[in-house]
């Protein structure tokens, strides 16, 4: 059973959030498999990897290992310009869980329809937790501007431990979300708890497909966390990583703004 409530965010929630995701991704410095993101609009396409020419979070420091904030501006795209983009894993995971999150946030370029952004984050090699584990996933989105569109989010276990892989999804359809075409409209999305197979070493990939609609100027926020616990997780290490990571780009934003912001 999927769990709804109105997504909201002010900046005491945030502030907050932002203290929590710290917290949850100290101790992720060590990198096993590759964290990669891929956006496409259909036409244009880009491979973003960790520590790759496109990734403005490069070691040294480690603590940039496993976190890929993305030189949006070399991202072109016809309808969509890409404000944010980042992702940031835990691998090769902890005896409490591992995550794969994606946040960013994006504006139409043109009024009208346009062809939908694809947006998918992989990793692999994970080996913890230990088993037996499970899945579960958050979906954050926040529309702006009066847009008609819709955003998706899938989570993917992976026991074959390829990128890119699909073995076992989250759900049988993904998480989506229709803007009510509001100045301000959003909702944060909590997925059931889905038990996965062994597997010594593993991977994850989500995937964000986001339509929009203009008007010119419309703007989205979304973040998404793939979460793999143990089967019985301590309640407030679950907490923990549920409140943090889907508004990861929020805290990204929320620094970006404050730093253009008059004196």
């Amino acid at each position: 059973m999927s769990k709804w409530r109105n997504f909201r965010p002010t900046s005491l929630i945030l502030g907050a959030a932002c203290g929590l995701l710290s917290l949850a991704l100290m101790g992720s410095e060590t990198r096993a498999g590759i964290l990669q993101i891929t956006i496409s609009d259909g036409t244009n396409s880009y491979i973003i990897l960790d520590e790759g020419p496109l990734d403005g979070l490069q070691a040294p420091p480690n603590e940039n290992i496993n976190k890929i904030q993305v030189t949006a501006a070399a991202l072109t795209f016809a309808d969509y310009k890409v404000i944010n983009l980042g992702a940031s894993t835990n691998n090769p995971g902890t005896g409490i869980g591992s995550y794969l999150v994606v946040g960013g946030e994006v504006q139409k370029l043109t009024s009208g329809p346009a062809p939908a952004l694809t947006v998918t984050v992989t990793d692999t090699d994970y080996n913890l937790p230990g088993d037996p584990k499970s899945m579960q996933s958050i979906s954050s989105t926040q529309f702006t501007g009066e847009p008609t569109g819709t955003k998706t989010f899938q989570s993917w276990y992976n026991p074959t431990n390829s990128p890119y892989a699909t073995d076992i999804p989250q759900s049988a359809l993904p998480m989506t979300y229709s803007s009510s075409g509001g100045a301000l409209n959003g909702l944060t999305q909590t997925s059931g708890i889905l038990p996965v197979p062994p597997a010594l070493l593993y991977g994850l990939t989500n995937t964000t497909v986001i339509t929009m609609s203009g008007p010119v100027g419309a703007d989205l926020v979304f973040g998404g966390s793939t979460l793999v616990t143990t089967a019985i997780p301590e309640p407030e290490s679950v907490s923990l990583m549920a409140l943090g990571l889907p508004v990861a780009i929020l805290c990204w934003m929320r620094r970006r703004r404050a730093s253009h912001a008059p004196a």
